[in-house]
């Protein structure tokens, strides 16, 4: 915690590699070990790029299926935003295929991811049914659950930009900024 709260990306990566190292592959150790690759590959994600974070949690994802973990659901849909961000659309649809993620924080992550790669793909009808089910979840109450609704967010200006609604696209990304910044 010591190098995440100086900002140092690569003494946390530094760190969670001990840590990783020390438990090994231990069963008990499971879910800790999928909770430090999760923050692994974010943190891979920041230094090495999204190829790096992408290998990272496609191993972590083969140990969740594995393990029978309950991290599962909250791991396929990392992997499936992180295949999102490298182009990999078809990949990351498949991770999403039957997800359930009981962790409130992330429900309307995939909806999002849905509607970006159907708006990338000229598939508003999906788009639309994709974000009205994100709409549809229970709003976020943190930080960390307004983070799971960022891709709606994205999908939801691109739908007003597509449709030449420029400026309501624009506001609705600054009152997104507006509303994080004045809850954290």
């Amino acid at each position: 915690m010591v190098y995440v709260a100086r900002q140092d990306p690569g003494g946390s990566l530094a760190a969670i590699d001990r840590a990783l190292a020390l438990i090994g592959e231990e069963l008990e150790a499971t879910d800790l070990r999928l909770l430090l690759q999760a923050n692994r590959a974010t943190l891979l994600a920041e230094l090495d790029g999204m190829a790096a974070a992408v290998r990272a949690l496609e191993a972590s994802l083969r140990l969740a299926e594995q393990a029978g973990s309950a991290r599962l659901a909250r791991t396929r849909v990392m992997t499936a935003e992180a295949l999102l961000a490298v182009g990999r659309w078809d990949d990351a649809l498949t991770e999403l295929a039957d997800v359930q993620t009981p962790d409130r924080a992330m429900q309307a992550t995939p909806h999002g991811i849905r509607a970006l790669i159907a708006i990338h793909r000229d598939a508003r009808p999906t788009a639309e049914r994709e974000l009205a089910a994100a709409a549809a979840e229970p709003p976020p109450n943190s930080g960390y659950e307004r983070d799971g609704h960022k891709n709606a967010l994205v999908a939801r200006a691109l739908m007003a930009q597509r449709a030449g609604r420029s400026a309501r696209a624009a506001q609705s990304g600054s009152t997104a900024t507006a509303n994080s910044a004045t809850a954290n």
